[in-house]
């Protein structure tokens, strides 16, 4: 029951339980591909000097549900003096 249950549902389903849900719908499931975004870092001092982040610095957030979120900072991003953000 609580294996096979949860499985029966798009939302809690895993696996080849999730690939027979999709093929009820005539579907395929997408294949993973990688995220690109922005991430701002901030300091929290109204000045500063300038703060340089170094290319292929790694960020994680905390415990999300037991899901630790990593990104990679993809080329070298400097905060200007006395700024308080940078994207």
């Amino acid at each position: 029951v609580g294996y096979v249950l949860p499985n029966l549902f798009v939302a809690t389903a895993v696996d080849q339980w999730l690939d027979l849900l999709a093929r009820q719908c005539k579907l395929t499931r997408k294949g993973a591909t990688k995220a690109k975004g922005m991430i701002a870092f901030q300091r929290s001092a109204a000045k500063g000097p300038a703060l340089v982040i170094p290319k292929d610095t790694w960020v994680q957030t905390e415990p999300i549900n037991g899901t630790i979120y990593r990104v990679k900072v993809l080329a070298d991003t400097t905060m200007p003096e006395n700024d308080t953000m940078v994207m």
